[in-house]
């Protein structure tokens, strides 16, 4: 056998078992990190896509719920003035006005309202006016501090008004000269905010969506929610509301949403309701808002047919109109060299589409640019590997000998004292290399009894450190379920009694319900007293809710506010605890000189009931109870 010196034989096993090995494996990797990022970016783009079509669904759903309850808000707000109007004419011996404005007849003869507060009156000149249409205009003088209401308290809103048969129009904010404006011969049946609510067109008599229309009031562009005021089953008029498409765009659609989406709103005939201007440039047109009015209008004046999804002949309009045709729920789009995302939704108040357009190289950029960083990083890998094996080779041969120096010198110490292993000798020392693993393996003996004793030591301050660390533990996670300012449980653990008593009312039927509790006017108190008496009026509410309450009641502070309230019962006994609480908060002396309120909401669990919605109903009865001018319970 031929035998080789340690030097050639650690050169010879580098290079054979190390070097080329890694050198190979190095360059696979190249290969294969170049390969994966391609396949990465091209998976996360695809991912990315589906992840944001998902995205852009739910974000969609979410707009269009918020519009449809912003709808909603207003078409409650109009069912409202139905019944306030018809109560007004059903029964006006109980509307007695004091102090009545004064009317007079304008210049083309117009008999209109000339004391310049609260709303606008306006009685054609073909009407003949007598004591009775006398009477009708200081009569709905009633309905104007709900009118000034609706205005003032909806940003959206821009006018509140009550149109009559006989052609008479009160609109709030009051309007000068709205004799000129509506010039003298104004016939309401004429305009699509009264027949549209008509027997003919409304036979139900419910709240009713306009289409766009320009506002003979000077309003410029808009839309309105209108109902029928009916009298002894006779139409007296129309009473409404109006959104101009400028607070449609401002309020609503132009909001700012990742990515830079944008959306716009089209009606069940496919005329734009409205879009902000990204939407207008891709369309062609610039948005309908503003008009200047040179002469009145005397009947209904919609939108061109331009604005139409379905009449529009551009690329982006058709391909609007097949996505709502076909009812896709998403699409591509290719549009001036660039891709976008297109999706709908229904806004279901009105069966308006909600469209949202987002560009895909927004959504992409992230990607784009990651994998552009690293394949900057592997070109900077591949030269540092070529430079370093350069040098690496070269301080090989140089460091070999050295090496098989350090190697061999000990080695043969060693081998000298093995030879006298069966010889008692204490001249034995411990062997002096730099070689790590020979001088500890000659020293480590000596020290294994030492070592056994310290690590008996160590391990006996371990367990009781361990055992004072789970006191700590128990001690964080009672802390952790609790509000630290009240004391309550908070918010995470309310939800997990919920969790638990939903599933024991699902199995076994017991009952159990909730009060949703809301501290009046808590803003102002902050504001004006500061946050420290804020912490005061919270601390002293959460005592009365725990010292009020029952054992068996769980308690909790769920943010600000507001506080969540468990009773194991029927909602008839909730309902009175809830009543209970009311009255003692009212009557605690909390703050001096001024009264501390809150508005409950009670619910009971039914078997139609999720979690969700147990908790969306008591906060509907909160809501209610807000509404209905606070310091109240609302059993729901």
């Amino acid at each position: 056998m031929d035998r080789v010196s340690i030097k050639k034989l650690l050169t010879n096993h580098f290079i054979k078992y190390s070097l080329i090995p890694i050198l190979l494996i190095e360059i696979s990797l190249l290969i294969l990190y170049f390969s994966i990022n391609s396949y990465i970016s091209m998976q996360n783009s695809t991912r990315i896509k589906n992840d944001y079509l998902y995205y852009g669904k739910e974000l969609l759903g979410k707009e269009a719920k918020r519009i449809d309850q912003v709808l909603s808000e207003i078409q409650t707000v109009v069912q409202i003035m139905q019944n306030n109007h018809e109560e007004i004419l059903s029964n006006p011996e109980q509307y007695n006005i004091k102090n009545p404005p004064v009317f007079s007849y304008s210049h083309n003869g117009v008999y209109y309202k000339t004391t310049k507060k609260g709303s606008a009156l306006y009685y054609s000149a073909d009407t003949d006016i007598g004591e009775k249409e006398k009477r009708k205009a200081i009569l709905t003088e009633a309905m104007d501090p709900l009118l000034k209401n609706i205005v003032e308290l909806d940003q959206n809103i821009v006018a509140a008004y009550f149109n009559t048969y006989d052609n008479m129009s009160r609109i709030y904010p009051f309007i000068d000269d709205l004799y000129d404006l509506f010039g003298p011969n104004m016939h309401m049946e004429n305009h699509n905010f009264y027949f549209l609510a008509d027997q003919r067109y409304n036979p139900e008599r419910k709240p009713v969506w306009t289409e766009v229309y320009l506002d003979p009031a000077g309003n410029g562009w808009m839309f309105s929610c209108i109902v029928p005021i009916y009298k002894n089953n006779f139409l007296e008029g129309v009473s409404g509301v109006d959104i101009t498409i400028d607070k449609l765009v401002s309020n609503i659609l132009d909001i700012k949403l990742p990515h830079n989406a944008k959306l716009f709103l089209v009606d069940h005939n496919g005329m734009i309701l409205g879009m902000p201007k990204d939407i207008e440039k891709m369309m062609g047109i610039e948005e309908l808002k503003n008009h200047t009015y040179t002469d009145p209008i005397t009947k209904t004046v919609t939108k061109p047919l331009e604005y139409n999804i379905f009449k529009n002949k551009t690329p982006f309009a058709k391909h609007f109109k097949d996505m709502i045709e076909k009812n896709k729920k998403n699409s591509e789009l290719l549009f001036k060299g660039k891709r976008y995302i297109t999706l709908q939704h229904i806004v279901t108040k009105t069966k308006w589409k909600l469209m949202i357009v987002i560009d895909e190289e927004q959504i992409f950029s992230s990607i784009n640019e990651l994998k552009t960083f690293s394949d900057r990083i592997g070109y900077f890998a591949i030269i540092f590997m070529v430079g370093f094996y350069l040098i690496y080779f070269y301080i090989l041969a140089k460091k070999s000998m050295e090496l098989s120096k350090t190697i061999t010198k000990p080695l043969r110490t060693l081998n000298e004292h093995t030879s006298q292993i069966s010889i008692y000798n204490k001249d034995i020392e411990i062997v002096d290399t730099k070689i790590k693993e020979i001088y500890e393996l000659s020293s480590n003996f000596t020290k294994m009894a030492e070592e056994l004793d310290n690590r008996t030591d160590k391990l006996l301050i371990e367990k009781q450190q361990k055992q004072e660390k789970i006191k700590e533990v128990e001690l964080y996670k009672d802390k952790s379920v609790r509000d630290h300012l009240t004391g309550l449980f908070n918010r995470v653990k309310i939800e997990q009694q919920l969790e638990l008593l939903y599933m024991d009312f699902k199995e076994n039927k017991e009952l159990f319900s909730l009060i949703y509790l809301d501290i009046d006017h808590f803003k102002d108190i902050n504001d004006t007293l500061g946050h420290a008496k804020g912490d005061v009026v919270l601390k002293e509410i959460s005592n009365i809710l725990q010292k009020t309450t029952r054992g068996e009641d769980m308690v909790g502070r769920i943010g600000g506010e507001e506080f969540l309230i468990v009773i194991k019962n029927s909602s008839k006994s909730a309902q009175k605890i809830a009543e209970k609480l009311r009255v003692s908060i009212e009557s605690a002396n909390i703050i001096e000189d001024r009264a501390i309120t809150c508005s409950f909401g009670v619910t009971q669990i039914t078997d139609d009931d999720s979690v969700d919605t147990i908790l969306k109903r008591a906060d509907d009865a909160l809501y209610k109870a807000k509404r209905s001018g606070r310091n109240s319970v609302v059993l729901m």
